[in-house]
């Protein structure tokens, strides 16, 4: 059975449940948190495929992170740059140029089960830099900090330490292909 649940001002129709069964819970097929147009556009593709140079939008809370794609592997595997915005219009418009810019850091993504996600390399280098910046004091202590946060199994961790890499994925958000939009929420 469907039926409609309202939220505030909003009607949505969801999977419903049998009214005479006080047991059944009713279940929501939408998420429901930030901005209702990020949550309508994200996960849609806005090209029949994509290449280099397409537009890609990272939605996040309500919030919106424009991309460019500079490689592609295949359609599952991606490299994009995030890029530089700046104001066009007066304060508090959220009129934007999006400018590339070749210095900024390019992230791998893979798209896994329907998901797209961040790809890393993780080595001792990586490690010890990056605990540099955690413990400036006690590059050591650093080291065992980013080796324990690294959600890597033993096994892998004892792979780093010896020399080795182990790629890493971490999920980098929704997004849509073929469109790059910059959006704020909030500006001073």
């Amino acid at each position: 059975m469907t039926r409609l649940s309202k939220f505030g001002n909003i009607w949505v129709q969801g999977t419903g449940t049998d009214d005479t069964n006080p047991d059944q819970k009713e279940q929501k097929k939408m998420k429901f948190y930030g901005s209702l147009d990020n949550r309508f556009e994200e996960n849609r593709m806005y090209c029949d495929e994509i290449k280099v140079g397409t537009g890609m939008t990272e939605y996040l809370y309500s919030d919106r992170h424009a991309y460019e794609v500079v490689k592609v592997n295949d359609q599952t595997n991606v490299f994009v740059r995030e890029y530089d915005h700046i104001k066009n219009g007066e304060a508090y418009s959220n009129d934007w140029k999006l400018v590339s810019n070749e210095n900024n850091p390019v992230i791998e993504l893979k798209l896994r089960n329907g998901v797209w996600y961040r790809v890393a390399n993780i080595t001792k280098e990586l490690w010890i830099e990056n605990g540099k910046k955690f413990c400036p004091n006690n590059h050591e202590a650093g080291y065992d900090y980013c080796r324990a946060m690294s959600g890597l199994t033993q096994k892998q961790k004892e792979k780093v330490d010896n020399g080795g890499s182990v790629k890493s994925y971490k999920k980098f958000g929704n997004v849509s292909f073929g469109v790059a939009e910059y959006y704020y929420d909030y500006e001073i």
